[in-house]
């Protein structure tokens, strides 16, 4: 079995309103983090648990990974190519934020072996990103995903829906100009308030509102509607795709492959365990630069805690969770344990069964925290 690596980017020029990613705005710390990132990367060659597995996704995400160099880049790509025997069609993301892209920046991240991009436009509409305090307006998004389309590049775009006086036209109107510019991929999330941040405090103090939860609803299934017509297929939650253009590594996270995280706040599983790194960037370099580890937290998964995660990771996808392989793994029967709440959902629209699958409806997956909390 392969794995994945995702590696954190903690810098960004300036924090989002909505974001509670960790994340620091001073740059100064960049050559420090990248030189205890190569030394951390060494110590985690040497894990066992790893030996013979090779390395089918990696994923430089933040904080805002094209803050880094091309140059930057490329050496943690050899370092990592290195310690790690990659796949032979080896998935290599990046998120990029519109105002950092260039022609030659573009070009120096292909080169060191970027192959896929995910560009953070979250909104087309101006006022909408002044509230998520975003850096880019709608005119640099577009000319960022011109950019991308012209270099004939894998690239998927980041949108969020349910932001403070957002309108279901304004929101339909940001995805139908995405959808013209011929993205491959397309993820939109739901706005969730992050306990600490500025949003929330705009929210909590009546400055700002969220749409109400009828607004939202519409918002999604329109755009399910949309993209569907649009040709893109709904494979989860919150991402569609063009054919074969589904995110290999956020797949390898739903379908419970193992992965490992570098940099701090990163994340880890390899069954039995689950570990998280320190979210402090001084730490995290004292850490490994003393250990080669900066782990604050370490589970393990029982038994009950892996049913629990398969069946909320698998009815995240559209393909849905497959009786035949959850009875194989736990040894349960899966209808005749969760019947009555499977038929109330059913007769509510909500999700569909038969005897090998059980899956949600797109009116399910609004509500899909509600029903994979009655069902685990």
């Amino acid at each position: 079995m392969g794995f994945s690596i995702y590696i954190h980017i903690p810098f960004c020029k300036t924090k989002c309103s909505y974001c509670d990613f960790f994340s620091i705005t001073n740059l100064d710390k960049q050559q420090t983090f990248i030189d205890t990132l190569e030394k951390e990367t060494d110590a985690c060659a040497n894990d066992d648990r790893l030996t013979g597995k090779t390395l089918n996704t990696i994923f430089f995400g933040g904080g805002t990974p094209s803050l880094m160099t091309p140059d930057d880049i490329y050496s943690l790509m050899k370092l990592i190519i290195r310690s790690f025997p990659l796949a032979s069609h080896t998935e290599i993301s990046m998120e990029i934020n519109p105002d950092d892209l260039t022609n030659s920046k573009l070009n120096g991240y292909i080169a060191a072996g970027i192959n896929r991009f995910s560009l953070g436009v979250q909104s087309l509409d101006n006022s909408e990103l002044r509230i998520l305090q975003r850096r880019h307006n709608a005119d640099s998004a577009r000319s960022a995903i011109n950019l991308l389309r012209s270099n004939d590049v894998n690239f998927s775009v980041d949108l969020i829906y349910g932001i403070p006086n957002q309108s279901v036209d304004s929101w339909l109107q940001t995805l139908a100009s995405v959808i013209e510019l011929a993205p491959r991929h397309i993820s939109m999330y739901c706005l969730t308030l992050e306990d600490g941040t500025r949003l929330q405090q705009s929210i909590n103090s009546g400055v700002l509102s969220l749409p109400d939860d009828e607004i939202v609803r519409a918002m999604y299934l329109s755009a399910i509607e949309m993209l569907t017509e649009s040709g893109f297929a709904q494979y989860e939650i919150s991402n569609f795709a063009r054919n074969g253009f589904e995110c290999r590594h956020n797949m390898a996270y739903w379908t419970g492959k193992p992965y490992l995280g570098l940099g701090p706040s990163s994340a880890s599983y390899i069954h039995p365990f689950r570990w998280k790194n320190v979210s402090d960037i001084d730490c995290y370099i004292t850490e490994v630069n003393k250990s080669g580890k900066a782990v604050s937290e370490i589970d393990e998964i029982t038994p009950d805690t892996a049913l629990r995660e398969y069946v909320m990771l698998f009815l995240r996808l559209t393909s849905g969770l497959d009786l035949s392989e959850f009875e194989n793994r736990f040894g349960i029967d899966f209808i005749s344990a969760h019947r009555e709440i499977l038929e109330r959902y059913y007769s509510h629209g909500l999700l569909s069964y038969d005897s090998d699958f059980v899956r949600l409806t797109p009116e399910g997956m609004f509500v899909s925290n509600e029903i994979i909390s009655n069902l685990i």
